[in-house]
């Protein structure tokens, strides 16, 4: 038991504060990354597969088609600019609605 025991105890005991001081300082920031990464993929599953609009406007009308997801959406889209270019009536399911002063393009 001389001085190189001491000086033993006293590196051990600054490497356990630093541990804990470690862990202190830095477990909000592992717990915010965690956070960011849980938003993350929840702003991804909303993005994907959240509720669209499919909206065709003219002179004084409006027709909506409500879809879920992003995918989902693509395909009434499609449908509609066929209809509109070939002049055919728009796909079943659809809101109509008269648009009022500024409403419609």
């Amino acid at each position: 038991m001389g001085i190189a025991d001491g000086l033993a105890g006293l590196v051990v005991a600054i490497a356990i504060v630093v541990g804990i001081l470690a862990i202190v300082e830095f477990w909000p920031l592992v717990i915010f990354g965690v956070e960011l990464v849980v938003v993350a993929v929840a702003g991804g599953v909303h993005a994907l597969l959240g509720r669209r609009v499919v909206v065709a406007e003219s002179d004084g009308e409006i027709w909506s088609w409500t879809v879920k997801g992003q995918l989902a959406s693509v395909r009434p889209a499609a449908r509609v600019a066929r209809a509109i270019r070939e002049g055919v009536a728009f796909p079943p399911g659809g809101r109509f609605q008269r648009a009022t002063s500024g409403e419609a393009a």
